[in-house]
């Protein structure tokens, strides 16, 4: 009893620690661009104007979709919570935070309690871990349920058949918020072959079957009304990757440089090579576990086919290999992997080591939250970096500040390129509400607004330079100001 008294108030630390942590940097730090703006307004209208969806975001491939429950979620926070993407961030943070306990549970029940509390305070302070809070994208309410789904997985198969419905609709939910993490289909067929050495009923595998097709009834419907868009988009990448040879080796070389990167994300993001370096200790470790007699018995295997999960995904589409989002997942069997290497210093009386190497990773990663996360130069996760909620929003408050309470017209060089969801949006919410009135479509105003989002390449760099040629013909410039790396031209008519 005094065991369990000990481990829940050793959880209920971590998650205050885990709380303060990413609450620290919110909302002020949120990534709120082209992407979360488009999903916003995607979401709002299915609630608002009723317009249901069956698709979510894209995927990074044209004509490929995510699935659409991350949309409905987001769509009801925006409708109760007054459009701030800020309850948005808090929605992430709040399931992100989840995963303190989920990995702590995890842990105990697949080892010792002990493991499970040491996986715990990896997740509670790991720089990626809690990045995932500051992504307003549809993968990052995933991770709990991933971690989930390999859990089941290995219930269902070692123990009890029941939990394979229960895994499978984790599997499914997770793939409809990231359609990557279908890949790990592989690994809950693997699983099956390791472990299962029971007869599961037809019944049980039929209830499995609905459980994974009905969150992603979406797909067939699409399917059939759009002539298999998304199929035939699937086999042209296929035949894609034949149009420049590569070996396996190149290939797997590709692979295991994101491995190390996200060995580095998680345990150690100051520094690449010693990362590396506890990758291949770890891995070493590993290897060794797997050596047992009866490995069988063991959780090992399944640590392994978790922590290789997205080895398939390099086979449809290398370039995706080598980017952190494609390691989805992963983060908690490394965690587990350290936390039992870890516990097993420990037990061999080598605590100082143990409690060193720990020290040494969470102070890491303390430091990479302190000065990467609010840095958009090198926080992770950032679909369009620079443009960060707290100087979007300090952008309006400019324009409308200069603006005295008169019409103004803003014109935006925009990533991408001519579209502008991002200061429509926040215009609309922010600026309508605090301020009354919106910028005046006319180009004739005396007062104007350049706003420049952060980019970058050659295209950009001359539509830039066209936009402020444009502008020169009929105004002059008052005032150029910063707010982080969004710049703003104060101009008037000449």
């Amino acid at each position: 009893m005094k065991k369990n008294y000990f481990a829940l108030i050793i959880i209920v630390l971590l998650l205050s620690l885990g709380l303060f942590l990413r609450l620290h940097w919110w909302p002020d730090y949120l990534t709120f661009g082209y992407e979360q703006a488009r999903d916003a307004l995607t979401a709002k209208n299915i609630f608002i104007e009723k317009k249901l969806t069956l698709l979510g975001p894209t995927t990074e491939i044209e004509g490929i979709f995510h699935g659409p429950i991350y949309y409905y979620l987001i769509g009801a926070i925006y409708f109760l919570g007054g459009n701030n993407p800020a309850n948005i961030g808090l929605l992430h943070l709040l399931i992100n935070l989840t995963a303190i306990p989920i990995i702590f549970f995890v842990g105990k029940k697949l080892f010792n309690q002990k493991i499970g509390i040491l996986a715990a305070v990896i997740f509670t302070f790991s720089y990626e871990v809690i990045s995932y809070s500051f992504w307003l994208s549809n993968p990052s309410p995933a991770l709990p349920l991933i971690i989930l789904t390999y859990f089941f997985l290995y219930k269902s198969f070692k123990k009890n058949y029941h939990y394979l419905p229960l895994a499978v609709f984790f599997l499914a939910v997770s793939t409809s918020f990231d359609l990557i993490i279908i890949m790990n289909i592989f690994g809950a067929i693997i699983l099956y072959f390791i472990y299962n050495q029971q007869k599961i009923p037809w019944k049980t595998w039929l209830l499995a079957f609905f459980s994974f097709v009905i969150p992603l009834i979406n797909y067939p419907f699409f399917e059939a009304r759009h002539k298999f868009l998304m199929t035939n988009t699937f086999l042209n990448v296929l035949k894609a990757q034949d149009s420049q040879f590569k070996t396996i080796f190149q290939y797997l070389g590709t692979y295991f440089n994101g491995l190390a990167k996200e060995f580095a994300n998680l345990f150690f993001p100051l520094h690449g090579f010693f990362a590396g370096i506890i990758m291949f200790f770890l891995l070493y470790y590993l290897w060794q576990k797997l050596k047992q007699k009866k490995i069988k018995e063991t959780p090992w295997p399944l640590i392994t086919v978790w922590l290789f999960s997205n080895l398939p995904t390099f086979l449809i589409i290398a370039a995706v290999t080598n980017s952190e989002f494609s390691y989805f997942g992963v983060n908690a069997a490394a965690s587990l992997l350290l936390a039992a290497f870890l516990n097993e210093l420990l037990e061999k009386r080598k605590s100082l080591l143990a409690a060193s190497l720990l020290l040494i990773i969470v102070l890491a990663n303390l430091y990479a939250w302190q000065n990467y996360l609010p840095n958009p130069q090198k926080r992770l996760f950032d679909s369009q970096r620079g443009v960060m909620l707290k100087n979007s929003l300090a952008t309006i408050d400019y324009t409308y500040q200069e603006a005295l309470g008169k019409p103004f017209f803003v014109d935006k060089v925009t990533v991408p390129l001519f579209v502008s969801p991002l200061w429509d949006y926040l215009y609309s919410w922010y600026g309508k509400q605090k301020y009354g009135y919106l910028p005046t479509k006319d180009t004739n105003t005396n007062k104007q607004f350049l706003i420049i989002e952060p980019g970058w390449g050659l295209t950009y760099e001359i539509y830039k330079q066209k936009a402020r040629e444009n502008l020169e013909k009929k105004t002059v410039l008052e005032e150029p100001r910063e707010f982080g790396m969004i710049s703003v031209e104060k101009r008037k008519l000449r």
